[in-house]
C-alpha cells in the first residue's frame, strides 16, 4: 500500500516523465533542438516515442497487450488531440542510472534528471560520486526553477510562450544572499543560457 504522500509524488513523477518525452527536455539533444524545436520535429514526423515502466496503476499492459494506465492514457489523450502516433518504449526509472553514472565518471561530481513541475524542478533521477547525496538533488524533491542551473536550462529551452508566462507570474524569493530575484536579470540570464547551451549557478 503506497501512502497518499507517496502516491502524490509518484503521480508527479509520472506526469513529469510524460512532459519530458512530449516536450523534449532531454539533455542529449540540446544542440539539435536549438535549431529544430522538438514539437515541430514531432509534428513533422507525426509520431512520438513515449517511455513507460510497468507499474500499476500508472502504466501496465492490459489483457489485450495494449499499454494502459493513468500515465499511458494521459499520453494517449494528448497525442490524439495533437494528431500524433505513439511508439511505446518500455523502460524504468532505474534505466536512467547507468547513463548518469557514465556522465559522473566522465565529468565528476554528480548528474541528475529533472522536469519542470508547476514552476519547480522535480528531480526524478540522481547519481553522485559523493557518499552523501545532495538534498536538493534527491529523487522526488522539488526546488524553484529560477534558482537552479537545471531549472534555468529547462526554462531557457522551453517554448518561449511558456517561459514568458512563468516569468510574468513569478514572485521570486530570496533563498540565499546570492539568489537572483530580478525578473529583468533572470530574462537576461535565460537568454545567455540559450546562446551558450548550459547554465551555472553558485549559492543560489
Amino acid at each position: 500500500m503506497i501512502p497518499p504522500a507517496g502516491r502524490s509524488i509518484r503521480r508527479r513523477l509520472a506526469a513529469g516523465v510524460i512532459a519530458l518525452v512530449l516536450l523534449g527536455a532531454g539533455a542529449a539533444a540540446w544542440q539539435r533542438w536549438l535549431r529544430y524545436p522538438t514539437l515541430r520535429r514531432i509534428e513533422q514526423a507525426g509520431s512520438v516515442r513515449v517511455g513507460y515502466a510497468v507499474e500499476s496503476p500508472y502504466a501496465f499492459l492490459g489483457p489485450d497487450g495494449r499499454v494502459t494506465g493513468e500515465s499511458a492514457e494521459t499520453a494517449r489523450l494528448v497525442a490524439a488531440r495533437l494528431g500524433w502516433r505513439i511508439e511505446w518504449v518500455q523502460t524504468s526509472f532505474e534505466a536512467l542510472i547507468p547513463e548518469l553514472r557514465r556522465m559522473v565518471e566522465q565529468f565528476g561530481d554528480a548528474a541528475s534528471v529533472g522536469v519542470l513541475d508547476q514552476g519547480n524542478v522535480l528531480y526524478i533521477a540522481h547519481f553522485s560520486e559523493q557518499r552523501a547525496a545532495r538534498r536538493i538533488a534527491s529523487i522526488g524533491v522539488s526546488y524553484p526553477a529560477y534558482a537552479t542551473s537545471m531549472g534555468r536550462v529547462l526554462l531557457a529551452f522551453a517554448e518561449p510562450e511558456s517561459t514568458d508566462a512563468y516569468l510574468k507570474e513569478l514572485k521570486p524569493a530570496k533563498l540565499t544572499d546570492q539568489t537572483e530575484t530580478s525578473i529583468t536579470k533572470l530574462r537576461s540570464i535565460l537568454a545567455g543560457i540559450r546562446h551558450q547551451g548550459y547554465a551555472v549557478t553558485v549559492d543560489q
